[in-house]
């Protein structure tokens, strides 16, 4: 944590983006040491940011800000708020490369399938899990394809 608050202090008020994944980095950090008040605080840093950005930036940004959605949506499932969470998966999905970040996307399905699960949506479990699947074959990620190896028999 020291160290992400160092490179804090030496970003330049116009790198938006690195501010971000700093802010973002710090929340999960945060998170990981079950400081949820201190996680959201980050994250709202880095939303905020996010708001203020223009949309030409934010396209240009759109994995940084998935990234950063994916991170606050685990801060909000452990705090026990999945339907929160799975909102903001889902603006997550909405603004994810997919052509490029298959690893993004198993990662934000396999969040999706558990704010599912907490919140009861058989249906949209399983679409999140058959979505998993999908792009770990696409990727063509050994690693990655094991990882989700068992949501292959829902096809």
């Amino acid at each position: 944590m020291q160290l992400l608050q160092v490179a804090l202090g030496d970003v330049d008020k116009y790198q938006v983006e690195l501010t971000i994944e700093i802010f973002t980095e710090m929340g999960a950090t945060w998170t990981a040491q079950d400081k949820n008040e201190l996680a959201a605080e980050c994250f709202e840093r880095a939303c905020g940011l996010i708001r203020r950005s223009s949309v030409d930036t934010q396209v240009a940004m759109a994995s940084v800000i998935t990234h950063t959605y994916r991170h606050q949506a685990e801060m909000y499932l452990v705090s026990g708020f999945a339907d929160k969470a799975l909102e903001r998966v889902t603006e997550a999905l909405q603004l994810l490369p997919t052509t490029t970040n298959y690893h993004e996307m198993v990662a934000l399905q396999t969040l999706r399938m558990k704010c599912a699960d907490a919140l009861a949506l058989s249906n949209e479990k399983k679409e999140a899990q058959l979505l998993a699947y999908a792009a770990a074959e696409f990727s063509k990620d050994m690693t990655l394809k094991e990882d989700v190896r068992g949501y292959g028999v829902l096809l």
